[in-house]
Formats: structure tokens, C-alpha cells, sequence
């Protein structure tokens, strides 16, 4: 049973997950700068979540910050909950 909900959990945020309105790299061979998302869930851990890639340190740091805002704002850890990561430079 636990597993068949694991399973409906991610596919409901699978496909209710919004992309960031920054642009993201087209090409993969420019300095890009990288958001992680990490999946964190009581009781099972963490595991990553998506990656997204950004051309511009700014709005890389901010897109971290903003997801954070909307769906981290509890006082406490909640059961389930992804968490954005500004990671750095890559190329």
C-alpha cells in the first residue's frame, strides 16, 4: 500500500511540477549556472529531484531562493518536501 502512494505522490507532483519562467540553456557547451532539486520525505530520505540550468548567475540564485519562498514556508519539515539548491558555475 505504502508503495502505491509513493508511486501516486510522484506522479501527481511529477505532473503538476512548474518549470522556472527563467530562460534555461540551449546550449550545452556555454558556462551554465545550476539549481538542484532534492526530494526529501520522511522515514524514505532524499534522492534528486531535477536539475534545472540557467545562463545567468543572478537568475539562477534567485530561482533557488523563490522556490524555496513558495513551498518551503513552514515553520517546521513537513513530511514530504522538495528544497532548491543554487550549486554553482558548470561547464
Amino acid at each position: 500500500m505504502v508503495d502505491k502512494v509513493r508511486v501516486w505522490l510522484y506522479t501527481v507532483s511529477t505532473v503538476n511540477r512548474k518549470e522556472p519562467k527563467m530562460p534555461r540553456i540551449a546550449k550545452p557547451n556555454v558556462v551554465a549556472f545550476r539549481v538542484e532539486l532534492t526530494e526529501y520525505e520522511r522515514g524514505w530520505g532524499q534522492k534528486h529531484w531535477d536539475t534545472w540550468y540557467f545562463d545567468n548567475e543572478a537568475e539562477a540564485r534567485q530561482a533557488a531562493i523563490d522556490y524555496n519562498l513558495k513551498h518551503n514556508n513552514l515553520k517546521e519539515a513537513p513530511d514530504w518536501y522538495v528544497r532548491a539548491d543554487y550549486v554553482g558555475p558548470i561547464k
